[in-house]
């Protein structure tokens, strides 16, 4: 049963290492020097996520469209806040930030847009 939602687990377990990583870790990682562009990345890890999320779902529990976006939508913002909290109490050099919640949840939305505007189509082509 799990297996059926290993394209989420699988971006989760991304998410949660390179969010939950020491920041001697993370500094490491950084091969790009542009300002700010750790929010580019915050939007494709929950882009990547919520796609993912919403499509292992939507092909495996038949449940509304709007009911499964706004799930997935709630939810993800809700794990996103808790990582960021996790960040700037638990994890030594690390800080929680209101910009890489906000860049996360604009990931989180156009994902879930993108999702919505595509399903509607798809029930459009079906019906023709």
């Amino acid at each position: 049963m799990i297996l059926k939602y290993y394209k989420t687990i699988l971006v989760l377990l991304f998410v949660l290492l390179l969010s939950l990583l020491p920041a001697e870790t993370t500094s490491k990682i950084r091969i790009i020097n542009i300002p700010h562009f750790d929010k580019l990345i915050h939007f494709f890890m929950y882009f990547l996520l919520t796609s993912a999320s919403l499509i292992d779902i939507k092909n495996n529990i038949k449940v509304p469209t709007s009911v499964l976006i706004l799930s997935v939508l709630l939810s993800l913002l809700f794990l996103s806040g808790i990582i960021e909290i996790i960040q700037e109490f638990f994890i030594f050099g690390r800080n929680g930030s209101f910009f890489d919640l906000t860049a996360n949840l604009i990931g989180i939305t156009i994902s879930s847009l993108l999702f919505y505007k595509t399903s509607i189509f798809s029930k459009f082509l079906q019906d023709s």
